[in-house]
């Protein structure tokens, strides 16, 4: 993917709601927006290390969400088009590590 902005990615989120409602049983009501999904993702201290692949950072968050989704009686797999989304937008948006090489004054 290039570089994008906010609305492709909400475009791109709206497609991808319509294409989880068709698949699979869903309550739209209960479908987050994709800032509140981007949130929810963030609040993963290990998504950044976990976020090599789509199908990686897939894996960690079906273990992220384990007790989330048995509480609410959803999976994972059934939003995977809306996490796609969400992981292309923060693949796009997280900022580079901070350099961590020391300069010698010399």
């Amino acid at each position: 993917m290039g570089a994008f902005n906010n609305v492709d990615f909400e475009h791109l989120y709206t497609d991808a709601i319509t294409e989880m409602l068709h698949a699979a049983p869903n309550c739209p009501e209960n479908i987050p927006s994709l800032t509140d999904l981007i949130e929810a993702i963030r609040q993963g201290a290990d998504f950044e290390k976990e976020a090599s692949t789509f199908e990686t950072f897939f894996n960690w968050w079906d273990t992220f969400t384990a007790y989330d989704q048995l509480d609410e009686g959803i999976s994972a797999a059934d939003h995977k088009p809306i996490l796609k989304v969400a992981y292309y937008a923060l693949k796009n948006t997280i900022p580079a590590p901070p350099c961590t090489r020391t300069l010698h004054a010399g």
